[in-house]
């Protein structure tokens, strides 16, 4: 769910001050310490509450969907459809691979995501992993 997490982030551009997890009760096998499936409730720094769901596995492929709520409206966005396969996913990761290797070259930041967003992130998930795990 790290990606999840960086995302809700760079979208809200808020930090997370609390983090509450509960694990799926049904598995399909057991894989210790590692829940099939976990929703996470966030608190964010400006006030606004959010929600993640992750699953180890969905037979129609990785689907990602962004639904935001506002006082005014709301949008219900699918970034990723399980359609797209792996080719989206496999994408996506080449180019943060050339990304890094470009940084550690000494190369100029090309935007995205920094060593902070990736600390943030994982520590959000380091928040929650104790509930995770009961």
């Amino acid at each position: 769910m790290v990606y999840e997490l960086d995302q809700m982030r760079w979208l809200s551009g808020q930090d997370f001050d609390d983090v509450r997890a509960l694990p799926s009760r049904v598995e399909e096998e057991h894989v210790a310490g590692d829940a099939e499936c976990a929703t996470a409730l966030f608190q964010l720094s400006g006030g606004t509450t959010a929600t993640a769901t992750a699953g180890r596995r969905y037979p129609g492929g990785d689907s990602i969907r962004v639904m935001a709520y506002g006082t005014r409206d709301a949008v219900d966005l699918l970034v990723h459809r399980p359609a797209q396969g792996v080719d989206v996913i496999a994408e996506a990761l080449r180019r943060q691979a050339a990304g890094f290797a470009a940084r550690v070259g000494g190369a100029e930041g090309t935007g995205g995501a920094t060593a902070a967003d990736a600390v943030a992130a994982l520590a959000a998930a380091e928040m929650a992993t104790p509930a995770l795990r009961t």
